[in-house]
């Protein structure tokens, strides 16, 4: 550190600390950024099912979304649709506070219902949680995916 002060002056390293300083200041804000708000999104967790949730008012709200062009709540809204379905048909007795991975661990004991929920809940979580934009192409392929869900949800025996 002498030797910085003695080749740049005391005046320019202390310019350069006060630089270094808020680089690191405005790195330590901008993460700090992301932990808050990543906090408010688990709230909405894809396993919260209530109740009275009706799987095709769900499904409709998908469609209304889409056709907003709000293709990260038509995500959500289809994912869910298809959460309700497997409840409300006894295929997977989904509790409000799983997350996704204990979804799916739940799932694995139905090998059809885990094919099919797997790439639908990875699909949900990168629509849903990350920054990453949701376009048509990515919602008509989730909205498959949640269609393919739905289609199955009456058949084969709920997981022990």
């Amino acid at each position: 550190m002498g030797h910085v002060v003695g080749f740049l002056g005391p005046l320019w390293a202390i310019l350069l600390a006060a630089l270094v300083l808020a680089v690191v200041l405005a790195i330590a804000g901008w993460r700090i950024r992301r932990v808050i708000a990543s906090g408010r999104e688990p709230t909405l967790d894809p396993g919260d099912v209530p109740a009275d949730a009706d799987a095709e008012v769900e499904w409709a709200g998908a469609l209304a979304a889409s056709e907003r062009g709000d293709f990260r709540e038509a995500v959500r809204r289809a994912f869910r649709s298809a959460l309700v379905s497997l409840v409300q048909r006894g295929r997977l007795p989904v509790q409000p506070a799983w997350t996704t991975p204990e979804l799916l661990a739940h799932a694995r004991g139905d090998p059809e219902l885990s094919a099919r929920l797997g790439p639908a809940a990875a699909g949900f979580d990168r629509a849903w949680y990350s920054e990453a934009p949701v376009d048509a192409d990515r919602w008509e392929e989730l909205r498959g995916q949640c269609q393919a869900i739905r289609a199955l949800t009456g058949r084969g025996r709920p997981p022990a």
